[in-house]
């Protein structure tokens, strides 16, 4: 299944929506692992190649932002950091057998973060970096 993001969540900034878009794909590949039963290794392999993703997708928004000078460009890569801090530390938990059901609760805490964190602290950056004529 592919997700295809709804008109809340884009930025109109092409290479951003493409990211975001992948980004909510894998979640779902996440949910539909968890589903089929795959197990913990399956669900883990999907969060290794997420945050591997999602790395590179802050590199890239962070890169824009930093040139079109966005002033709260710190503040947004503190919350990047500590996206990724809490979904490896969660992907520990998991591998070290501390929690059974935590891939359940990953997948939610993925898909309620990063929606709120487009429709939020990405929506505020928009307008500078459109100025600075990214599409």
């Amino acid at each position: 299944m592919t997700v295809q993001l709804s008109e809340e969540y884009r930025v109109h900034i092409k290479a951003l929506d493409e990211h975001h878009e992948r980004l909510f794909n894998m979640i779902e590949s996440l949910r539909a692992a968890i589903a089929e039963g795959h197990g913990l290794a399956g669900s883990l392999k999907i969060l290794d190649e997420l945050c591997d993703y999602a790395e590179v997708h802050f590199s890239a928004e962070e890169s824009m932002m930093k040139e079109a000078g966005y002033a709260a460009l710190s503040a947004h890569r503190v919350s990047h950091r500590e996206f990724i801090s809490r979904v490896k530390e969660m992907m520990r938990e998991v591998a070290e057998g501390k929690a059974k059901t935590l891939p359940l609760e990953i997948s939610a805490f993925l898909n309620d973060w990063l929606r709120k964190h487009i429709r939020i602290a990405d929506q505020q950056y928009v307008p500078i970096l459109k100025a600075k004529g990214n599409k």
